[in-house]
């Protein structure tokens, strides 16, 4: 691999290299902006179908045509849908990320913003954002403007299947960091520690699935799908159409 990406790359880029060559200094940690840290959940970013939780297999089977996956990290889902005969594109702002994903057999992976439609050309049946990275943008509008590229960036029969957590059904020690969550919204934002450097802050929006329908509502988006909503724990998954 160019180990100019390496060094191109911030935390997360460099931590996600250096698991996949072996050569991993210390445990890289999540730190959430009121202090409170947790280890950076480096194997769930390698790991195979048989790790994943039904839901995944549930939502993922609704993937069809050319897939993009928006924020492919190191190539967990590519490669999957890659095994499974689609033509996917996976993209990723880190380029150490790409690089990985490119080593581990991702045929067509690129550096680049998940929201950009001039990047990638011929248009998309199906935009799958995994690892509750829908939220990045930040805010309600953020993510509205995000829909609408996605709109961009597929054709009329076009799909998104994305997950995010419900912060109405938090757990306790959880709601008390979110704080007010009445709207059926929130936003946690942490940044990732490792190899002496503290990362950008990263903020994702969380949202319930009726706040789902008002982000949706003025968009070219309409709910199609809601997998895991009465699983514990808040995680589910949602798949939008143009209809």
């Amino acid at each position: 691999m160019d180990s100019s990406a390496r060094e191109r790359s911030g935390p997360f880029g460099r931590m996600v290299w250096d698991y996949h060559e072996g050569e991993l200094d210390e445990q890289p940690r999540h730190r959430r902006d009121d202090g409170e840290e947790s280890e950076a959940p480096l194997e769930w970013y390698f790991s195979g179908p048989d790790a994943w939780p039904e839901v995944e297999h549930e939502a993922f089977a609704d993937v069809s045509g050319r897939v993009l996956d928006a924020g492919c990290g190191a190539g967990r889902t590519a490669l999957w849908l890659q095994k499974q005969g689609y033509d996917v594109v996976g993209v990723d702002r880190s380029p150490g990320a790409v690089a990985v994903a490119r080593d581990r057999g991702v045929e067509n992976a690129v550096v680049g913003d998940m929201g950009d439609p001039g990047l990638f050309g011929d248009s998309f049946d199906t935009v799958l954002v995994a690892g509750q990275q829908v939220g990045v943008a930040g805010d309600r509008n953020g993510v509205r403007e995000l829909f609408d590229a996605f709109a961009e960036l597929t054709g009329p029969d076009g799909r998104v299947i994305a997950d995010v957590s419900d912060p109405t059904e938090a757990p306790p020690e959880f709601r008390e960091y979110l704080g007010d969550v009445s709207d059926g919204t929130a936003t946690r934002t942490f940044r990732t520690v490792y190899d002496g450097a503290i990362g950008d802050p990263i903020t994702l929006m969380m949202f319930s699935p009726d706040a789902l329908r008002e982000l949706v509502a003025e968009t070219p988006w309409s709910i199609e799908t809601l997998y895991g909503v009465d699983e514990e724990g808040g995680h589910f998954y949602f798949v939008l159409d143009k209809s």
